[in-house]
């Protein structure tokens, strides 16, 4: 009997043994968590943003050389107009601006040539000066301190403001890059599907720090455009105007009938709308209109807003919050883009014969 009971009691030890065991054991590795691993955990994208946002290699060594068709194509355009409205022109003839950006005392141009594209820099008082000639189309370009950044379809690159050092950024293969921000080493960048730049609902806006790693800012866009920052925090237009911060934190809305153009002032956001030109808060509210006209473009400094009318001829008006527009000069055609560098007033127009003609004062 005592056999019996010795036998029963280490039996009931083994089978408890046992149970710890199992119980504590670690599980076995699960392929399908992988990704969650201690630390920061990335959210999983839907598939058409994911296959959207892909980051393709650049070729770091690949040949970086101006194309000969776009230089010599730039050789023939105009810099001795006669002046136009009270504006010098620094260069005319036959091509388009897509993008036009300002540092101090000079202005940057991405221009489109022939079938190829170049970005000009542009002095008052010295000849224009090409730094970068490509085959492709340049798609969006912006300057920050001494560098340009500027994208090639899907594919960003970097560039000083005097040309030098031309680098591959980033490149994405199903994407074209349509906007770009700067702030030091970050990059806000607009992307919309390859071959289909139109389509709504189908962008998105991304940040890409030094390391190349991206973090999603706002998904499902329609057409962003008008991208600015002031390092912290990104604005644009879409369907309406748009907020979000740098770190992926939370993007909204901030009004819905805001269709551009877009600039930072200070804490302060200036856009136009259908009809005026508004001043308002960076975290939405009530705006208040500075003038009762539909702006083409427009800059800011320190509280003075200049833009340009939408019409053909355009003008260009001066006002501050409280005040009444200020009429400065009236040009032969429309505009398209206006750029502040120091005290210096860059405008992008056309000529009485059609030509396009980029102006400065």
């Amino acid at each position: 009997m005592r056999f019996l009971v010795v036998g029963a009691v280490l039996l009931l030890i083994g089978l408890g043994l046992t149970e710890y065991t199992r119980r504590t054991e670690a599980p076995p590795a699960d392929e399908s968590s992988a990704e969650e691993t201690p630390g920061k955990k990335t959210p999983k994208l839907p598939e058409k943003v994911a296959k959207l946002l892909e980051l393709g290699t650049l070729d770091r060594n690949a040949p970086l050389a101006p194309t000969d068709a776009t230089t010599t194509r730039l050789a023939g355009l105009k810099s001795d107009a006669p002046p136009i409205g009270g504006l010098t022109p620094l260069l005319s003839g036959d091509f388009t601006v897509r993008q036009l950006r300002a540092g101090f005392g000079y202005a940057v141009a991405a221009i489109d040539v022939g079938s190829g594209s170049a970005l000009i820099r542009l002095e008052p008082g010295a000849p224009a000066k090409p730094l970068v000639t490509r085959g492709k189309r340049i798609t969006a370009l912006t300057l920050d301190a001494s560098t340009l950044f500027f994208a090639e379809g899907g594919a960003v690159f970097t560039v000083s403001s005097r040309g030098d050092g031309l680098s591959p950024r980033a490149h994405f293969p199903n994407g074209v890059v349509t906007a770009i921000a700067a702030s030091g080493d970050n990059l806000v960048l607009a992307v919309v599907p390859a071959g289909d730049e139109g389509a709504d609902q189908a962008s998105a806006v991304v940040r890409l720090d030094a390391a190349g790693e991206l973090t999603l800012l706002a998904s499902n866009q329609t057409r962003p455009r008008a991208l600015v920052t002031d390092g912290k925090e990104a604005f644009w237009l879409g369907d309406g105007l748009w907020r979000a911060a740098l770190d992926g934190s939370f993007s909204s809305r901030l009004a819905e009938d805001v269709d551009g153009p877009l600039t930072l002032d200070g804490d302060a956001l200036v856009a136009g709308a259908a009809s005026e030109v508004r001043r308002m808060s960076r975290a939405g509210g009530k705006a208040q209109v500075l003038a009762p006209m539909k702006a083409a473009a427009l800059v800011t400094s320190s509280g003075l807003v200049r833009f340009a009318t939408d019409e053909s001829p355009a003008r260009l008006f001066e006002v501050t919050a409280g005040a009444e527009p200020s009429l400065t000069a009236t040009l032969a055609g429309p505009v398209s883009a206006m750029a502040l560098g120091g005290t210096t007033l860059f405008v992008v127009s056309k000529d009485a014969a059609g030509a396009t003609v980029l102006l400065a004062k």
